[in-house]
């Protein structure tokens, strides 16, 4: 078999280097027999390791949402950045503690703010009572229904690369032909995880979704709005 010749190349791992103690072979055989099996294991499937969850159980706001200017203006440039006035549903896609969910809420008459923490959940819940809160780890978790607007804002790379492609799935089924979907990550490296902000654009704006229609980006933050371009309100009305 090509994977048991491509084993024995390791001569220091399978055999001993010579019979001086301290030379033995490295790699006993019960650890051999997992690479002896004729079939081989994948896993297809949403990772979940619980470190976000332990961010927010270490702090009660761990990415500081509610004093750091950085996120402060976020939230304003990505409010100004909404072509409309007015959503019919959105979904908010990693709410964490709830603080842009709570002023998309503004701006929507039905709110969805989603995110696979439970403690997370909880403090968007208390700082929400009335809006729909809930814990779903994406993309195998979804809500069913239409969007008009869906917003992923700060996630995208926590997600593996599989999960990404499954979350641009899961919008196009839920957006509406007139929805808007807005991106907004952090531009710089994302420590800890497989991919950064850059990729997570790059991969959703290749995954079939509107065109970007208007974009902003500094040396922290980059947003972009993916629209019909056709469907969008006429500003002069």
């Amino acid at each position: 078999m090509t994977k048991q010749a491509a084993i024995a190349t390791h001569r220091s791992q399978v055999a001993p280097l010579s019979p001086a103690p301290g030379d033995e072979t490295l790699l006993s055989p019960a650890f051999l027999e997992h690479f002896a099996a004729p079939y081989e294991i994948f896993w297809e499937g949403a990772a979940s390791d619980g470190a976000l969850d332990q961010l927010h159980e270490a702090a009660a706001d761990p990415w500081g949402v509610d004093r750091r200017w950085y996120e402060r203006r976020k939230r304003d440039l990505l409010l100004a950045m909404l072509p409309r006035e007015r959503f019919r549903r959105t979904i908010e896609v990693g709410s964490s503690t709830g603080a842009l969910a709570a002023v998309l809420a503004e701006r929507s008459d039905d709110l969805v703010a989603l995110d696979a923490s439970p403690t997370a959940v909880a403090a968007a819940r208390e700082r929400l009572p009335r809006a729909d809160v809930r814990l779903a780890a994406v993309p195998d978790e979804w809500p069913e229904g239409e969007a008009d607007l869906v917003v992923v804002s700060e996630v995208g790379y926590f997600l593996s690369p599989l999960a990404l492609e499954g979350l641009a799935t899961r919008i196009l089924s839920t957006l509406t032909p007139d929805g808007v979907v807005v991106l907004c990550h952090w531009r710089h490296p994302v420590v800890g995880w497989p991919l950064d902000g850059a990729t997570v654009h790059a991969t959703l704006r290749s995954a079939g979704l509107p065109p970007v229609v208007a974009e902003y980006a500094d040396r922290d933050v980059e947003l972009l709005v993916l629209a019909d371009p056709g469907l969008l309100p006429d500003p002069h009305e």
